[in-house]
């Protein structure tokens, strides 16, 4: 009697496992088909933010916003951080943001250097970030980079600030020969920068290929060349007049000199001698905005060894062609 209730309970089991099984491959699908009760999943960001521009000395906040999401739906996100760099990609500042226990339904007010976050809608977050630049802040191009965690990915967003400097370039009436010390805003042709110097009639450009002059005279549609730091340019003014150029410092110059007369600009306090040394050159020669007159330093001689300016432009005479990265 036992050994049948014993093989009657074996037969109820077995068809039990079947009908389960069969159930279990039926009715559900893997995780991978349909998301199941395994969620393996990474954040998906999404921001709001535009390319800054500001001067140096900065005291004001920018901020920074958008939703982070995972791509499921859900605002499980564990952490948001936001980093910004410096040019030179030091860091500049960090903040960052752990999940509390509770998020508020609407933005909070933002403290100076912080983030906040804040529950848009069942499947978003919101987040704003705060960062007030240093004083005298390093003109360049700065990177902003926001992450948001969960426990499992992380998704980045990149972003730039530019801060720019001035710099004031004067001009003396009649001839000048100037160069552009910073990477300007605003990529300028020859009629773009007259318009911006009071009294500027003609400017003239030195094409080292044909050794000849190239010039473009005021709101005439010929030879409306690019101005570009590196080159030196002749400008022809009526009156005395101030030019304040906005730009970021280079972060660095490469030079193309070819063989004979080239018209650079020279971004470093160099001495003429220093400069012939560092670039193979047998002669540089200044202009004199005053006397209206060149100005020439030949190789090993004492005489005319005069301190380059970076808002100037010098000719240098070179025997071969040749690239010269002058150390910022």
């Amino acid at each position: 009697m036992r050994k049948k209730v014993r093989t009657a309970a074996m037969v109820i089991l077995a068809v039990l496992l079947f009908v389960l099984s069969s159930v279990s491959l039926v009715g559900m699908n893997s995780p991978s088909q349909s998301g199941g009760a395994i969620r393996n999943v990474s954040p998906v960001l999404i921001c709001i933010s535009s390319v800054s521009e500001f001067e140096n000395n900065i005291t004001t906040m920018e901020t920074w916003q958008g939703t982070l999401m995972d791509r499921n739906g859900f605002w499980d996100i564990q952490q948001i951080n936001v980093t910004v760099y410096y040019p030179n990609s030091t860091v500049a500042v960090e903040m960052s943001w752990s999940n509390p226990m509770f998020l508020p339904a609407s933005q909070p007010a933002l403290s100076d250097n912080d983030i906040v976050v804040w529950k848009i809608s069942p499947s978003t977050i919101g987040y704003l970030a705060g960062y007030t630049y240093p004083p005298n802040a390093t003109t360049g191009t700065y990177r902003i980079i926001v992450s948001g965690n969960d426990e499992k990915d992380r998704a980045v967003f990149e972003d730039t600030t530019l801060v720019y400097t001035t710099h004031k370039i004067s001009f003396k009436s009649g001839w000048n020969l100037v160069a552009l010390p910073l990477q300007p805003k605003t990529r300028y042709t020859a009629e773009l920068l007259m318009k911006e110097i009071e009294g500027a009639t003609r400017i003239a450009r030195w094409d080292k290929a044909t050794q000849r002059y190239v010039s473009h005279i005021k709101a005439l549609p010929i030879n409306n060349f690019y101005i570009e730091p590196g080159e030196g340019y002749f400008v022809y003014v009526e009156k005395d007049s101030q030019f304040n150029l906005k730009g970021i410092i280079p972060p660095s110059l490469t030079i193309n000199m070819a063989q004979g007369w080239n018209l650079v600009s020279i971004p470093v306090k160099y001495c003429a001698e220093e400069v012939c040394n560092l670039t193979g050159s047998t002669r540089v020669t200044m202009f004199n905005e005053t006397t209206q007159f060149l100005v020439t330093h030949i190789k090993y001689f004492p005489t005319n060894n005069f301190i380059a300016e970076k808002d100037r432009g010098y000719f240098v005479k070179v025997e071969n062609k040749c690239v010269w990265t002058p150390v910022m």
